[in-house]
């Protein structure tokens, strides 16, 4: 039997822009975000766009209504690299990390995001796993944080998290681009650490 993976925790956080919320359907990732907090206290965070060839995919209306992406933008290799890029891409990406234990952290990251990167992704996917070869299972998701939280008083809400990280990326000289995979995932570890502040006080 395997012993625990006992090295150290890295919190990654992910974001997925997508065509759509099904990806049974047809639906793909058409932009990827990811952030962590090094050893020097420092946020590093990786974007990219993802290329689709025009027609092989399905799409929403309403996902684009969010995310401000065209059917064009996704199609034009001037904007966005093939998935089979980004992968190699984000994944020596991540070797930054360092050797710790990556988990994914976002807002519904293991119901959402992850299987789009599974699919899409799965380079970097792969570096989810454990000293042993098993394949992520544990998810820091900040929707069931708040739930949790909710029961031991009144933790700030998700609005009031988005503010809080759109207050520090200012500071932190990053533009605030909401709906985008790198702002999102930069906000996903911010409201990450505020909920943290909040549970100490």
């Amino acid at each position: 039997m395997n012993r625990p993976d006992d090295r150290p925790i890295r919190l990654i956080a992910l974001d997925c822009e997508t065509t759509g919320l099904d990806l049974a359907a047809g639906n793909v990732p058409i932009e990827v975000g990811a952030a962590f907090r090094d050893d020097s206290g420092n946020v590093q965070w990786f974007e990219t766009r993802i290329l689709h060839e025009a027609g092989s995919f399905t799409w929403h209306p309403e996902a684009f209504k969010v995310n401000h992406f065209s059917l064009e933008e996704i199609s034009d290799p001037r904007v966005a690299n093939p998935a089979e890029i980004v992968d190699a891409d984000l994944a020596v990406w991540l070797d930054a990390a360092g050797d710790y234990r990556l988990v994914p952290l976002g807002w519904n990251v293991g119901s959402f995001d992850w299987p789009f990167i599974l699919k899409w992704l799965p380079i970097t996917a792969s570096l989810f796993k454990d000293r042993y070869g098993n394949p992520a299972h544990q998810f820091a998701d900040l929707n069931s944080m708040i739930f949790l939280l909710d029961t031991y008083g009144t933790p700030p809400t998700k609005s009031g998290l988005q503010r809080l990280a759109e207050a520090q990326a200012e500071k932190d000289g990053m533009e605030v681009r909401c709906h985008s995979g790198g702002f999102d995932s930069y906000a996903s570890l911010i409201a990450f650490e505020k909920l943290g502040e909040w549970v100490e006080q």
